[in-house]
């Protein structure tokens, strides 16, 4: 319900839910961390990291209501969610607790939530520069089985971050071709994890230079997004934007980010709110709008506030993401540069 713009419904129904557990006594106490759990999840996946924390420590808490045995594996994987939230707001974290939480799924057999894992341990060791334990995570996440071929790709993807961070360019560029050669062989690509990663492998072609192409596979992957919930939009339309900006289509790539925001609002996503609005202060900069680029600086500033990330850490995933480093207005104002005061952008002071 939160990722089709439901938020306050998504609240109410959590609270009806967790009234009746605990009026079912133990055994729906027994329930609660779960769902505590799973809440948490949802505002990992938005970028609200403090909610999530939260969220987590509340399923910790009832923890102790559960059997012995599941009390056991639950707590394992809170304190690996807990963990992932630490990475991701740029904390130092436990390597040990993956091992031990993946270990635990395993012999769940639950091949969705081994997935989930693994990709998340494995982004764990990418931001902690354990990059042989982070490219293992990603392996075992695409030997996972599973019906749907597009967690193979993602893994794939992930395997080409890691190849890039140990300079390894000849292999990254080959494992996002066999990931593209996959995916296009899929011939439904309205579907919505096929237009994420579609976005994401254009936008990884416009970095090694291809805007054009890049262009031909984005514009379409956007359009297709009308069918699916805000969700999906978000990374298509980000994506789009950064395509745009490396093309130097400025214009354009606004649009993207602003529509952007926009779905962000209306789901309560925050990770891709904060890089659009640092993406339009960049702009407002280019165009020596120096006022609006302060502007949209300090509302990634808020963001970053109500996420619990510092300002250097909104880019913490996969290096399409990021914004090139000629782009250096988000540095500037970090700086409090005297452009953002002045209205002028002095290039001896720059320099």
């Amino acid at each position: 319900m939160r990722w089709t713009g439901q938020s306050s419904e998504a609240d109410n129904v959590f609270e009806e839910a967790r009234c009746v557990l605990l009026e079912a006594r133990r055994p729906g106490r027994a329930r609660l961390s779960m769902v505590y759990w799973g809440v948490g999840m949802m505002h990992f996946r938005q970028g609200n990291y403090i909610a999530a924390e939260e969220q987590f420590l509340l399923a910790l808490k009832w923890c102790p209501a559960m059997p012995f045995t599941l009390k056991r594996a639950t707590e394992v994987l809170i304190k690996a969610s807990l963990s992932a939230v630490d990475t991701l707001r740029g904390k130092p974290t436990i390597s040990k607790e993956w091992l031990e939480a993946i270990s635990v799924i395993k012999k769940m057999q639950i091949p969705g939530f081994l997935l989930v894992f693994c990709r998340t341990a494995g982004i764990v060791g990418l931001n902690e520069g354990h990059l042989d334990l982070a490219e293992k995570y990603f392996l075992e996440a695409q030997a996972v089985d599973g019906e749907d071929i597009t967690f193979s790709i993602d893994a794939l993807i992930w395997q080409g971050e890691v190849a890039d961070r140990q300079f390894e360019y000849t292999k990254s560029t080959v494992l996002r071709a066999r990931a593209f050669e996959i995916l296009q062989k899929k011939t439904d690509h309205t579907k919505g994890s096929v237009i994420v990663l579609v976005s994401i492998l254009a936008g990884y072609q416009a970095m090694e230079g291809d805007v054009e192409r890049a262009r031909e596979f984005v514009v379409p992957a956007v359009a297709n997004t009308v069918k699916h919930f805000s969700g999906k939009v978000v990374i298509a339309s980000y994506m789009a934007g950064c395509i745009e900006m490396l093309g130097g289509h400025f214009d354009a790539a606004g649009s993207y980010f602003r529509q952007t925001i926009e779905h962000c609002i209306s789901v309560s996503e925050l990770i891709f709110r904060a890089r659009s609005e640092r993406a339009l202060g960049e702009i407002a900069v280019v165009k020596k709008d120096f006022t609006g680029a302060r502007a949209h600086f300090e509302a990634t500033s808020e963001l970053c506030k109500l996420m619990g990330v510092p300002k250097d850490c909104i880019y913490r995933e996969l290096r399409c993401h990021q914004l090139s480093k000629t782009f250096d207005g988000w540095k500037l104002y970090q700086e409090d540069h005297a452009i953002f005061h002045t209205g002028r952008r002095e290039l001896d002071q720059v320099s």
